[in-house]
């Protein structure tokens, strides 16, 4: 083997073991030994949230959506969307929580590991995502389309209402 192809193959394991080590040096939101938020704060209820994404359990994550976008997005739609944004992996870093008139809006800096062919290092990127959440019926609840469901509204169709005999 040639001496630079060792460096590249000893550059490239230096590079992967610094990603892992860089998430697990970083506190998280969702994942890892995050301490978990009040349950009755905006910031807990997205991190309750990003949780249950992760477990794949968006019959919980989908209940955290204020009623007027759950007549607007179904769960079959919900989980579609989520489905593929927890087959990404990732973490997420709360930043910032503001209330603004009424409704808190709580960012979150999400980070997601890609991999690619077995010979490329994997690939980290990083976002930031707002949620909107307003106090309804006694609870925090999201107010607007949550991440993944940029586009619940534009992909909802209504349902045709059965006329007449069906038989």
């Amino acid at each position: 083997m040639s001496s630079g192809s060792s460096r590249w193959l000893v550059g490239t394991a230096v590079v992967v073991a610094a990603l892992v080590i860089a998430s697990l040096a970083v506190g998280v939101l969702a994942g890892g030994d995050a301490d978990p938020l009040p349950e009755d704060s905006p910031e807990g209820v997205v991190q309750r949230y990003l949780l249950a994404l992760e477990d794949d359990d968006f019959r919980s994550a989908y209940d955290y959506l204020a009623d007027d976008l759950k007549e607007k997005c179904g769960l079959r739609q919900f989980r579609e969307d989520a489905r593929w944004a927890a087959e990404r992996g990732g973490r997420a870093l709360l930043e910032d929580a503001e209330e603004i008139e009424g409704r808190t809006m709580v960012t979150v800096s999400i980070t997601t590991i890609s991999t690619g062919a077995p010979i490329f290092a994997p690939v980290e990127s990083s976002y930031t995502e707002t949620y909107v959440l307003e106090r309804r019926d006694g609870a925090w609840r999201f107010a607007e389309p949550p991440w993944p469901l940029y586009y619940c509204e534009a992909k909802t169709t209504p349902t045709p209402t059965p006329t007449g005999d069906q038989t």
